[in-house]
């Protein structure tokens, strides 16, 4: 199916995660909503993800590039009659640059550059015969560090891109320089908030990096040591705010603190439905709200929680089509909207959680303050952020984004700059700040800054006064005029 995710959410689903509880057994439910190429993918076999500054989500698959606007895909394939088409169609990674760009790594056919402006690919190929070109037209992923660099690792080193000269300086491994990069075959390279890089490789464990000297230190399994990393075949990691490392490899995910430079590894264990669900972990992201959602080559996904050690899975049931697309899951990303998107063998899968799930505020008979929760009749949210509810019954509430305890404002016979009655029926606001409030006994101008509201009702003596005092709807078109059904 396809879903629209570029409208804005209803503010009355807030506050949500993606799940509630830690305990085995006791969480609450989550579905996934799926996109294939029954949808539009060229290809159902997708590897990664990413939202550009438009709210596009692009889609790399074993064949082509793909540009998901909410509603329709768009296929970028590539094309031997055009040299501005996409250089392969085995897309492995991609990644928004700064400008706008979005920089596509392929298996085979090396990096490609996409301007949105043109709608056209510049490539970036291995040359035997040029020394800056790109080391190796197999790529496994790309980065832009803060100083704006960007950094490509491939099947043979790392490179580093000159976008004045178009060339690229590399980083290879020398087996006569202890100080050279671990292994050729670098999968993910990323900088710390101190400004360190960090450079995974594929048979070769992590490297700490100084560009400067161009020096690497290596971190390795050392089976003697329970200490040091779980396998030196590392797929990809992830840095979290706190600048720990979260490494996937094929023997676990591994947490590394460059403080204490210890590595604690997180295995599959049968007995344990906590545990990770596969030891082969080929992807790691941020879930939001300091968990990690961990993707597998083999058992689905898991959200992994780092305060409690505990993981839980979510793994592709073919009876149900609300779950995780296939077991074999790849890249995951955290769109702007915490929608989740997970990459996998069989299409994409997008958990949703204002979709899904809602914060429900219910009337409390001990707290008058929430007795605007019943009957709602209307909402307006303004431009600070606050949600207006109008109840039926019991008034205006004003309910702040950040605070679950709402003011209500209610007739009150002695007051004249009170609302002039408790039923409600609509609540809009105007480019002034004013708020409309319709009940069915008058029109209300309400002014947030004084809490004092202004009644217009029916006068048989006035002509321009309004027709009647029970008032139904509310519009305010365009010139700021206010329309009112009575």
């Amino acid at each position: 199916m396809a879903w629209t995710y570029l409208a804005r959410a209803c503010r009355l689903a807030v506050f949500i995660a993606l799940a509630t509880s830690t305990t085995a057994g006791a969480y609450e439910a989550i579905r996934f909503d799926r996109l294939s190429a029954d949808d539009g993918l060229s290809n159902n076999d997708t590897f990664t993800i990413v939202q550009d500054r438009m709210g596009f989500i692009w889609i790399g698959a074993r064949y082509g590039l793909n540009r998901y606007d909410g509603s329709s895909v768009v296929q970028y394939i590539h094309d031997e009659k055009d040299e501005h088409s996409i250089s392969d169609n085995f897309v492995q990674h991609l990644l928004e640059g700064a400008d706008g760009a979005i920089w596509a790594g392929t298996w085979g056919g090396g990096l490609n550059r996409y301007d949105p402006e043109t709608d056209r690919f510049t490539r970036f190929r291995h040359d035997d015969d040029d020394p800056a070109s790109l080391s190796n037209d197999n790529v496994w992923s790309s980065y832009e560090d803060r100083s704006g660099t960007l950094w490509v690792a491939t099947e043979n080193g790392l490179n580093r891109f000159d976008p004045q000269t178009g060339g690229f300086t590399h980083f290879l491994h020398d087996p006569d320089d202890p100080k050279s990069l671990s292994n050729n075959s670098v999968t993910t390279v990323r900088q710390d908030s101190a400004g360190t890089f960090w450079v995974a490789t594929y048979g070769g464990g992590l490297n700490r990096f100084d560009p400067a000297r161009g020096s690497f230190t290596p971190f390795r399994n050392d089976p003697a040591d329970p200490d040091s990393l779980s396998n030196d075949n590392i797929w990809n990691f992830h840095i979290d705010q706190n600048d720990v490392l979260w490494l996937g490899t094929e023997a676990g995910l591994n947490r590394f603190d460059p403080r204490d430079g210890r590595f604690t590894a997180y295995r599959y264990d049968a007995s344990d439905p906590d545990s990770l669900s596969n030891d082969t972990v080929a992807y790691v992201a941020d879930a939001g709200n300091g968990r990690l959602w961990v993707s597998t080559t083999g058992g689905g996904g898991n959200l992994f929680d780092p305060a409690t050690g505990k993981f839980r899975r979510f793994l592709f049931d073919a009876a149900d089509d609300l779950s995780l697309s296939y077991n074999l899951a790849w890249c995951a990303t955290l769109d702007r909207s915490g929608a989740l998107w997970v990459a996998t063998t069989n299409g994409v899968s997008k958990y949703d959680p204002g979709a899904h799930q809602f914060d429900t505020r219910r009337p409390n008979a001990a707290d008058p303050r929430t007795t605007a929760y019943s009957d709602i009749q209307g909402f307006y949210e303004d431009a600070d952020g606050v949600l207006w509810i109008g109840s039926g019954t019991s008034g205006l509430s004003r309910l702040n984004p950040d605070d679950s305890v709402a003011i209500t404002y209610k007739h009150d016979d002695a007051d004249p700059t009170s609302l002039s009655g408790n039923a409600i029926a609509d609540v809009e606001g105007d480019a002034n700040g004013y708020l409309w409030v319709s009940t069915d006994n008058g029109l209300n101008r309400f002014d947030p800054a004084t809490g004092r509201f202004i009644r217009f009702r029916n006068d048989p003596d006035n002509a321009n006064s309004p027709q009647g005092n029970n008032v139904t709807d509310l519009e305010i078109d365009e010139t700021g005029a206010v329309w009112m059904a009575i």
